[in-house]
């Protein structure tokens, strides 16, 4: 009977080893879709190739970069679908992205 109760503690020991490499894993997969979401990915690739000088871009070399950033990232986030809730989505993705990578003021609320 103390072999049997034995495998139940292993057992219960195994079951709690995995649900906690179980979370683990949930927090990093978390952490890497958020580094390495499209609009993360263009705002460090824009921070590398827009001059690290005092002076900032034009603006309207910053709305040109933002449209170009919004519209990417649109594309991406709806590859083939036509779906209307995800064309929505998308367009205000594209917006609002566009919006801030060109400097402009969101409203929120």
């Amino acid at each position: 009977m103390s072999r049997l109760l034995l495998l139940k503690k292993k057992i219960l020991l195994l079951e709690q080893e995995q649900m906690h490499a179980k979370q683990e894993v949930k927090m990093e997969l978390q952490y890497l879709s958020e580094q390495f979401s499209p609009i993360q990915l263009i705002g460090s690739a824009l921070h590398e190739i827009l001059p690290q000088s005092d002076k900032k871009p034009s603006s309207f070399l910053r709305t040109i970069i933002g449209a170009t950033a919004g519209f990417v990232t649109k594309r991406l986030f709806m590859g083939k679908s036509h779906h209307p809730i995800k064309e929505i989505l998308g367009t205000l993705l594209e917006v609002k992205l566009a919006q801030f990578l060109a400097g402009g003021k969101t409203k929120t609320g």
